[in-house]
């Protein structure tokens, strides 16, 4: 993940939006181009906990650990797929 920094922010992006602010939401946005009030309706969609309560940093790091948990599966079916077809 990328960290945003002062050289790098395009016009759009929500300055607190730190590491996080590259991830993408389903729609195709960016965390760093929603405002927290949007983010925090699409994380209570997502199932993301804490979404009306934790701040946006907290609940950007939900998301991220969210996503890498998916990854985590995605990438043990992968595998465990691959194995499967070159056994003998």
């Amino acid at each position: 993940m990328l960290k945003v920094l002062a050289g790098n922010v395009k016009a759009n992006v929500v300055p607190d939006a730190g590491w996080f602010s590259d991830l993408k939401l389903p729609d195709g946005r960016t965390l760093g181009q929603v405002d927290t009030d949007s983010l925090r309706r699409e994380f209570a969609r997502l199932g993301i906990d804490g979404a009306h309560t934790f701040g946006r940093n907290v609940l950007c790091e939900k998301y991220a650990a969210k996503l890498m948990e998916v990854g985590e599966a995605a990438s043990e079916a992968a595998i465990a797929a691959f194995l499967e077809s070159k056994r003998v």
